[in-house]
């Protein structure tokens, strides 16, 4: 496997889309002093390269009064059964099977820190739940395009 470092224009053509999905070409070509053209021919290369691989839309929690936001590392005896689980959490707003030192990754968001605990306990106590990790935010949304390293 080759690994390809992303030049500046690759990044702030990721970093605009990761602001809004659907930004217009002409405007990141204006950002990366390049033509539209060379714009859609990066993106669509980063596409083949499998560097860009589709969208995901998260909405805002704060918008929802959900000021306090978290991301779970969990290690489960059975992955799927954890999914469904979550699939049933209002407060659960994405999670996703990872490969590494943990199974699943998910972001949650609740309206104050008591509701947090809450679910954080109401998850640790799960029987398939064999390690916890998690990393609360409150005030600032760390899930912001300029909080991701590129």
């Amino acid at each position: 496997m080759v690994t390809k470092l992303l030049d500046d224009s690759e990044k702030t053509i990721i970093l605009n889309l990761l602001v809004n999905a659907r930004t217009r070409y002409n405007k990141i070509a204006d950002q990366c002093q390049l033509s539209v053209s060379r714009v859609i021919q990066k993106h669509k290369q980063m596409q083949e390269d499998g560097i860009i691989t589709g969208s995901t839309l998260i909405q805002d929690p704060r918008k929802d009064g959900k000021n306090i936001i978290a991301s779970f590392n969990i290690d489960v005896t059975r992955i799927s059964s954890l999914m469904k689980i979550f699939e049933k959490m209002e407060e659960i707003l994405f999670y996703t099977h990872t490969m590494g030192r943990y199974d699943i990754y998910a972001i949650a968001a609740c309206e104050n820190l008591e509701k947090m605990n809450t679910l954080i306990i109401e998850i640790k106590n799960l029987a398939i739940v064999k390690n916890f990790v998690t990393n609360i935010w409150a005030g600032q949304y760390m899930m912001l395009p300029e909080n991701i390293e590129l």
